[in-house]
């Protein structure tokens, strides 16, 4: 499946440690609003695709009752080690198993599901709609694929920061050099009607404060090495860029409005009753 390996442009592992719990803290109330728009059971066995570090698994655990279970996977081995010393840490184990393996490779052996979460995931694979196809194969009838992907360039400050629309856009210019649209959130509710599933969706903005802001000039660091790879910008420029999105967005009087996030249930068709035939 070397195709289908997926380009993300952010750190993994332990140097992707400390911004992803803050994107979780940040993220989170849209992830609960995701839960119950996809009418979230303690007892449904669950897909986590995309786990990372582990805290959105750890979130939805500690939801579960004794006959729910998460299956969480990763194309990367060293967000799977993270996710699974969180998880040891946090005492949750018992109602989770971790795989490390891309969503291309789901085959029967993993089971079905009622519920499969995809989480800033679907923008960074190479082929969505395949991944939305063998996500689907993987339902119980009435099961349902739960999204929650941020429109990129609809972050934004007040009073506006040049500095971080200088990064969006190279943000955008990266994601369409690799082949892929960090904006394509708006397009996933067509996308799972393309695939047969019930689509119901909402969007949801957070706006962020204090130290949390602090999580667009993480992420732009980790980023910056990949769009300087791809020739998108020198080292000398992309230092200054980084140096004013600090000045900009972390001054005290600057309020910031991370991405649009657009949030989206899939429902596979139940399964048809004979007697009713």
């Amino acid at each position: 499946m070397e195709g289908h390996k997926r380009e993300y442009i952010a750190q993994t592992g332990e140097g992707a440690k400390d911004r992803l719990s803050l994107q979780h803290q940040v993220f989170s109330p849209g992830t609960e609003a995701l839960l119950k728009i996809a009418k979230f059971r303690p007892d449904m066995r669950i897909l986590i695709v995309g786990c990372g570090c582990g805290d959105e698994t750890i979130m939805v655990a500690k939801l579960l009752n004794d006959t729910g279970s998460i299956v969480a996977i990763d194309s990367s081995a060293e967000q799977i080690h993270q996710a699974k010393a969180a998880v040891k840490a946090a005492g949750h184990e018992a109602k989770l198993s971790f795989i490390t393996k891309s969503v291309y490779e789901l085959d029967p052996s993993d089971g079905k599901f009622d519920l499969i979460l995809c989480r800033f995931v679907i923008p960074h694979l190479i082929d969505p709609k395949a991944a939305i196809e063998i996500l689907k194969t993987r339902l119980h009838p009435g099961g349902m694929i739960a999204s929650q992907e941020p429109i990129v360039s609809t972050c934004r400050t007040e009073p506006q920061s040049s500095a971080l629309e200088s990064y969006l856009n190279l943000m955008l210019a990266f994601s369409a050099k690799i082949g892929r649209d960090f904006d394509m959130a708006k397009s996933i509710p067509a996308l799972f009607e393309s695939c047969g599933l019930t689509t119901v969706s909402q969007t949801w903005q957070p706006e962020v404060f204090g130290e949390d802001k602090r999580m667009v000039i993480m992420s732009a660091v980790e980023c910056m090495p990949a769009i300087q790879s791809a020739g998108l910008i020198i080292q000398e420029v992309a230092d200054s860029l980084i140096a004013n999105l600090e000045t900009e967005v972390m001054k005290k009087s600057t309020r910031l409005f991370q991405c649009i996030n657009i949030l989206t249930v899939g429902e596979n068709p139940p399964a048809i009753s004979l007697t009713h035939l």
